[in-house]
């Protein structure tokens, strides 16, 4: 179908710029801007078909990947974490290399659909987010999907032992099973969006 609008639209277009007297180089650009503009609508008529119900159905599919077999990384869990230069970022860790980026793939759909939704209430801090991996995962901390431990300051991560002895890093906030959160929080957002209560 695609196609065809762009095989009559070329047509047409030659037709107009041949009654004006213009160039075949014109018909060229007239062309490349028609093609461009078919992807873009293209791509924003997929984009907003998404729901949270297939972006919280992603996730389950996620989920039977991110299991706990014998390996040590565990699940995919998100910290956040303080960069050499003073700044902080999230930080995917856990699972497998393949299950980690389709996590991250996903959580920026999820932040980048925040954006879209009138009837989602975000905090400040979430709404001043500029990226969408972000977003989601602050979100998560908002509705109280993560684990925010007030007892240590923002500006450093701390530690603490474990029973065995072994020393453990303990995050300000972190999200210790994404992909489960990361579920919730879209089922959370589609009772916002259905007019339910938080």
């Amino acid at each position: 179908m695609v196609a065809g609008l762009g095989v009559l639209a070329t047509v047409v277009a030659g037709l107009l710029l041949e009654s004006l007297g213009l160039s075949w180089p014109w018909l060229l650009l007239v062309l490349l801007v028609l093609v461009v503009c078919i992807v873009i609508i293209t791509w924003a008529v997929r984009s907003a078909a998404l729901s949270w119900d297939e972006i919280e159905s992603r996730f389950v599919g996620l989920s039977h990947r991110d299991i706990e077999p014998e390996r040590e990384a565990g699940r995919v869990r998100a910290e956040h974490i303080r960069q050499p230069d003073g700044t902080w970022c999230w930080e995917l860790d856990g699972g497998t290399a393949d299950v980690r980026r389709e996590a991250e793939r996903l959580c920026s759909i999820a932040g980048q659909y925040l954006t879209r939704s009138r009837k989602v209430a975000l905090s400040p801090r979430t709404q001043r987010v500029p990226d969408d991996l972000s977003r989601w995962l602050y979100f998560l901390m908002d509705i109280g999907e993560g684990e925010n431990n007030k007892a240590i300051r923002i500006d450093s991560a701390g530690t603490s032992s474990s029973p065995s002895g072994e020393v453990v890093t303990i995050y300000p906030y972190s999200i210790q099973n994404l992909v489960q959160a990361s579920r919730n929080g879209c089922l959370e957002c589609l009772r916002f969006e259905q007019g339910g209560a938080a």
